[in-house]
């Protein structure tokens, strides 16, 4: 009878032992897929969203030069396009910290200079991907403002600037600059 308890309880804790091994190898191998499928997130591969511009109305393809550029909080000019032509679209980023973007649109056709200004007001909207990507903000265009030396009218089509950059945010119509 002795004999057969022995058995019996070496029975028991060779049980409860597998089953102890059982269940940290289950937890072990949850938290490395775990692990494994945090590591694996596509993180965009900058944290910048981007404006997109369509040309409209009687110039629909530059055949001009266009610089953008912004002044930045330090003082200094910053070109964001350089003398781009034959093009009917543009895309500008947008700022994740100031609350407007000041944009000088600098046209040129020989000897003939067009400067305009545009102001983008906008809501600033974080967007959180995961704790592995940089921070990164959308925005909501409030209203748009501009001179009118060299750009007749900015219509907003879209309001929401995220990611996705097949949209077009400002449908932009420029004058004829004549020589």
């Amino acid at each position: 009878m002795k004999k057969q308890d022995s058995h019996r309880k070496s029975n028991v804790q060779g049980r409860k032992g597998m089953k102890w091994r059982m269940t940290a190898l289950a937890i072990v191998v949850f938290h490395s897929l775990l692990f494994l499928s945090c590591s694996t997130i596509d993180c965009p591969f900058n944290a910048f969203v981007y404006s997109k511009y369509k040309l409209a109305g009687d110039v629909e393809k530059l055949s001009d030069y266009l610089t953008v550029s912004i002044n930045k909080i330090d003082g200094t000019d910053n070109d964001l396009l350089n003398s781009i032509t034959e093009v009917d679209s543009f895309m500008l980023p947008m700022s994740y910290s100031q609350p407007e973007d000041v944009l000088y649109f600098n046209r040129t056709s020989g000897e003939m200079s067009v400067k305009d200004t545009v102001v983008v007001k906008k809501q600033n909207i974080p967007h959180f991907e995961s704790i592995d990507c940089n921070p990164a903000y959308f925005h909501r265009i409030e209203n748009v403002r501009y001179t009118h030396h060299g750009i007749d009218s900015i219509v907003i089509l879209n309001k929401n600037v995220t990611y996705d950059d097949s949209k077009t945010h400002f449908q932009i119509y420029f004058k004829i600059l004549s020589q």
